[in-house]
């Protein structure tokens, strides 16, 4: 700041100096240039215009002049005629003098700061004039007129020496200035530099001592009430951590979250006993999901996903589910990996499962008995017995009853047969066209012998398709569907069954008009036993596992099945199923 300061007064000093310096020189060399074109006026208006050449000398010699100054009268040759001065310092021939070559030349001509000798032979700095003149005769002369400036040189000199000084002694006192001022606001600065470092390394308990009003005291305070609230800041931030350490220490779920770098920055206790590895502080996010045999997938815009899933680990089961977080200005912050302990709702899913099909395996042989006592007595007892005329809608009854709870049976003993992979498919090349053609066609004839008006369209695509899988079932699932989108609709209604070309897939999609489903049931229909409307359920004969049913020989097949609804519009059911390999190569 303070050679900065120096460097400023230096500046402004100098330039006020020179400016002031050339000014006055150029002032002074006007005023003499002036005055020596006022006294050739006078030579050629009393001497030369007035007199004959001979009497030049005597006439010039007589006129007033300023002390220093001489007069010379010259022929066209540059020859001296006529001077006012002593001795003449110019002789015949010379022609070096550049006034006089300009005035030979018909030029007007003036010269500042010209050294010549004077009457002495004393070198001096003189300020020449010189112009062509005419005479009445028609003569030609030059006037050559110079004026002695030594003393105008000498007294700008002065001056300059005078403004050296001055710049000096300004520039003593600016650095004297300069240094106090430098004081003043460096050592402030200084202060909050210090205490800057201070609050980077956590210390905002000292606050800075303001000493004035002025900028550097109202930053200061600016300063303290920053680190004020920086302490505050921090103190909810370490109290908001606190309390997420204690959240997370807590939980039984394992938590470990990672940078965009695939750094592990947070997992807490519970994840080294769930995935039985130690050390994961130094596992990366690619290293971790190698060793839990997790893959990525590339989702929509090319982005890398990591997919739910259920990995059995010591005799467990741990549910892997991947969230990704963003900063606090949108941009990617990480993958956060939760992991859950499903082991004991497997446990008791599988026995569920398994008491369910024991269950169902015990009830077929007295629904069997008791189907077949009711059929015998609706067949075998006489109308004529004379028994009470309900008893044979009773026996109706009961043998209905057994019906329903035999196809109950039937598909939980399906069920169970799926989820223990003990139901063999026969997989062979099936031509989907044809069997959504065969199940489309079965209906039609269904509801034509019932007098429905309901209506059943097959859009034909144009093209063949086959797939490799067990016929019965796939056509079992197509039934499944058509029947509960005709069951679900009012009179009048129109169920549409397409299919197109999905890539490596073929996508088969059954459209009703129906009361469709509401949103927060989609995700549960495909749930063994869930009704949706379950009075209505009950009334239409639905049992709520033909959905479930459909979904496990689906996923069997490799395939995928989803749903779209909208209340009062209706329903769409998607079923993708793998292309066969000739498709596929084609």
């Amino acid at each position: 700041m303070v050679v900065m300061y120096l460097i400023l007064v230096f500046v402004v000093m100098a330039s006020c100096g020179t400016f002031t310096v050339v000014v006055l020189r150029f002032s002074e060399e006007r005023t003499v240039r002036d005055r020596l074109s006022q006294a050739a006026d006078m030579i050629k208006g009393a001497v030369i215009d007035e007199l004959p050449e001979d009497g030049f000398q005597q006439q010039l010699f007589y006129l007033a002049r300023p002390q220093g100054d001489e007069y010379y009268i010259l022929d066209a040759e540059g020859r001296t005629i006529a001077t006012n001065a002593a001795v003449s310092p110019l002789i015949v021939g010379q022609y070096k003098n550049s006034v006089i070559i300009g005035a030979m030349a018909g030029e007007e001509t003036f010269s500042a700061g010209r050294i010549y000798p004077d009457q002495e032979d004393a070198a001096k700095r003189w300020m020449e004039y010189a112009r062509p003149v005419t005479a009445r005769l028609g003569t030609e002369y030059i006037l050559y007129l110079r004026s002695d400036a030594q003393d105008i040189y000498n007294s700008i000199w002065m001056i300059t020496v005078i403004f050296l000084m001055g710049l000096l002694i300004a520039l003593a006192l600016a650095v004297i200035l300069g240094i106090f001022f430098a004081g003043t606001v460096n050592k402030p600065i200084v202060l909050l530099t210090k205490k800057a470092k201070d609050y980077a390394r956590g210390d905002l308990n000292e606050a800075v001592s303001v000493h004035s009003n002025d900028e550097i005291g109202q930053l200061t305070e600016s300063f303290n009430h920053m680190a004020g609230e920086l302490s505050q800041t921090l103190s909810v931030i370490e109290s908001e951590k606190n309390k997420l350490e204690i959240v997370l220490h807590n939980v039984t779920d394992g938590v470990m979250a990672y940078d965009t770098r695939g750094r592990l920055i947070h997992a807490n206790q519970i994840c080294e006993e769930l995935l039985g590895i130690r050390g994961i502080d130094g596992i990366s996010l690619k290293e971790m999901l190698v060793r839990l045999n997790l893959k990525t997938v590339t989702g929509e815009g090319g982005a890398q996903t990591i997919p739910d899933s259920v990995l059995p680990i010591d005799g467990r089961f741990i549910n892997v589910v991947c969230n990704y977080y963003r900063g606090s200005k949108g941009e990617a912050g990480g993958v956060v990996l939760l992991l859950q302990d499903l082991t004991k709702h497997i446990m008791l899913e599988n026995m569920r499962k398994e008491f369910v099909a024991n269950v169902s395996h015990e009830l077929r042989t007295p629904l069997t008995t008791i189907k077949s006592y009711a059929e015998t007595l609706l067949d075998e007892i006489p109308a004529e017995a004379g028994l009470d005329g309900h008893f044979a809608d009773f026996l109706a009854t009961i043998n209905g009853e057994t019906d329903r709870m035999t196809i109950l049976v039937n598909d939980l003993l399906e069920l169970s047969r799926l989820d223990n992979k003990q139901l063999d498919f026969n997989l062979q090349t099936v031509n989907l066209c044809a069997l959504l053609a065969q199940n489309v066609a079965k209906h039609r004839h269904t509801l034509e012998n019932m007098g429905s008006s309901k209506t059943v369209i097959y859009n034909e695509p144009g093209f063949e398709a086959f797939t490799e899988a067990d016929h019965e079932r796939i056509s079992q699932v197509f039934n499944n569907i058509i029947t509960n989108s005709l069951r679900y609709s009012g009179d009048n209604a129109v169920v549409e069954v397409s299919l197109e070309d999905a890539g490596d897939v073929y996508r088969v999609s059954i459209k009703d008009n129906g009361m469709g489903i509401p949103a927060e049931d989609l995700d549960r229909i495909f749930e063994r036993f869930y009704r949706v409307d379950k009075a209505r359920s009950r009334e239409l004969g639905g049992t709520g596992l033909g959905l479930s049913i459909s979904k496990e020989i689906i996923e069997a097949h490799g395939g995928n099945i989803y749903v779209y609804s909208e209340v009062g519009v209706g329903t769409t059911m998607i079923v993708e199923l793998l292309k066969s390999e000739e498709d596929r190569s084609v």
